[in-house]
């Protein structure tokens, strides 16, 4: 059995959130991230220790946007499918709910699987 979860202690791995109720699940991530030198300066090096970078479907947001919401733990490999088929339906499928996962599902506007 794990540990429980400490809500005052962000940690790093990948889950499947909901940005909304009765929305669709969104791949989300926290990582570490170490800065080796000044953005746009490669020339100028920077010894800083590593922080803490929350993402969800691949766009930077705030740790707490990602960590104090509930979610599916998912590996590493799902994580990075579910980034491919979110900007998939984002280019090819625009009425598909994970295109735009701030909107709940509508059920009338899903296309029939057969």
């Amino acid at each position: 059995m794990s540990a429980p979860r400490r809500i005052d202690a962000p940690q790093p791995g990948f889950w499947m959130i909901r940005l909304v109720k009765g929305g669709p699940e969104v791949p989300a991530r926290i990582y570490r991230h170490t800065t080796t030198c000044e953005p746009g300066d490669p020339a100028n090096a920077m010894e800083r220790p590593s922080f803490l970078v929350a993402e969800i479907a691949g766009e930077t947001v705030e740790l707490d946007a990602v960590w104090l919401r509930s979610g599916r733990a998912v590996d590493e490999a799902e994580y990075r499918f579910q980034i491919a088929d979110h900007a998939h339906a984002r280019e090819w499928r625009p009425r598909d709910a994970k295109a735009d996962p701030h909107r709940r599902i509508d059920l009338l506007a899903v296309a029939l699987p057969f």
